[in-house]
Formats: structure tokens, C-alpha cells, sequence
């Protein structure tokens, strides 16, 4: 299951349990319908998945970098060890930024805005 909130102005992403190659396009229509809708700035809020694949890693860096071809950004949220473990062994966590809290990745995507 994948919610949709809402944290400081900033679109939040949730994915709940298991991020598996089912998830994918669900997250995947999620994540441009924000790009579609002008969002530049998204957090996706990892607390509450346990396990992540390679098709949801590879969401989390294609939607880097089109983000970042929009001129936007995307935190990501308090990953359990085994995902932070998945993106630090893909190396994601050299090209994605991290952070423990929401307070931080609202504060880090805050004080980058134009």
C-alpha cells in the first residue's frame, strides 16, 4: 500500500511493507503525477517499508534524476537498516539524500527553495 500526504507544503510518499516489483508502477504513476503537477520538492517516507527490490531502488533513482532534470529534489525518510542496507549496496545512498527524520528532510529540501 502507498499513501499520499503531506509534511510542511511538501508531498510525501509512504509506501507501506514491502516495496516488490508489484509496487512499482503504482509508485511509479504516483511519483510523475506529482512531477506532472509541479511539484519539485518530495519526500518519500521510508519508515514504514521493510524490504525494498531492485525495481523499487531503481524508481527512487530514475525519479533523482528526473527531478533533478526539473531543477527539483527528493528526500528520503528513516529507512529501516535492511533498506538502507539495499541502498547503500547499490550505492544509492552516495547519489540520494537521507535523512533520519522528517523535521531534517524538510528542513534540508527547505533550505534549498528559491
Amino acid at each position: 500500500m502507498i499513501q499520499m500526504l503531506h509534511e510542511h507544503t511538501y508531498p510525501v510518499v509512504q509506501p507501506h511493507g514491502p516495496m516488490l516489483y508489484a509496487d512499482q508502477e503504482q509508485l511509479k504513476l504516483i511519483l510523475r503525477t506529482m512531477l506532472g503537477d509541479g511539484e519539485r520538492a518530495i519526500i518519500v517516507d521510508l519508515r514504514y517499508t521493510d524490504l525494498i527490490t531492485s525495481a523499487g531502488l531503481g524508481i527512487l533513482f530514475t525519479l533523482q534524476k528526473e527531478l533533478q532534470a526539473e531543477g527539483g529534489r527528493m528526500a528520503l525518510v528513516g529507512p529501516k537498516p535492511s533498506v538502507l542496507t539495499a541502498l547503500r549496496d547499490w550505492r544509492l545512498d552516495q547519489i540520494l539524500s537521507i535523512y533520519a527524520t522528517m523535521k531534517e528532510a524538510c528542513d534540508a529540501l527547505g533550505s534549498t527553495s528559491s
